[in-house]
């Protein structure tokens, strides 16, 4: 099986964790995650793990709880909607919410400007949704709040449809 999809994704799951020479080792191997290690042997690997689906779709190995490694009861194939969903806090998220951010709209007139919080999220077709909240008219930290909660309700709207959005999602 060393030319399938399975075992590709099987050796850099494994370089992340124990190369240090690796692109992303520093936030795996580097961060102190660990890799199976009766895994190091790709057989017991996929007897345990099984063989990804064969839907059309595109998957990798995915960790279920990102704070722990590739480990028994911690990994699944997955899509890369569904990992996109399974991901934790981005370094440069700077309002301190996953998918809420400020946003300052130039009018045409290139001089005036409106500022917005802005909840962003996406839908199950994968198509990225937006919800304004206009800072002049609710003021900054109340704009803010309702961007967080509206996206809040519809994150739990799609995972009420199967979207598969995780618990840690953004944390």
């Amino acid at each position: 099986m060393s030319k399938t999809r399975e075992h590709r994704s099987w050796c850099h799951a494994r370089e992340r964790i124990n190369n240090p020479q690796a692109l992303d080792y520093e936030n795996y191997g580097g961060a102190g995650l660990k890799f199976e290690p009766a895994w190091n042997d790709f057989s017991v690997f996929i007897s345990e793990v099984g063989r990804m689906p064969k839907d059309g779709a595109r998957y990798t190995i995915d960790r279920i709880d990102n704070a722990y490694g590739y480990v028994r009861g911690n990994v699944r194939w997955a899509t890369d909607t569904l990992q996109a969903r399974n991901k934790t806090f981005q370094v440069n998220n700077t309002s301190g919410v996953c998918g809420v951010r400020f946003e300052d709209k130039v009018h045409p007139n290139g001089v005036n400007s409106t500022l917005y919080a802005l909840a962003v999220w996406n839908g199950l077709d994968c198509k990225q949704r937006k919800k304004h909240f206009k800072v002049s008219t609710y003021g900054l930290l109340p704009a803010f709040a309702m961007a967080c909660a509206y996206r809040e309700k519809m994150i739990k709207e799609l995972n009420e449809q199967g979207a598969g959005y995780s618990d840690k999602h953004g944390k």
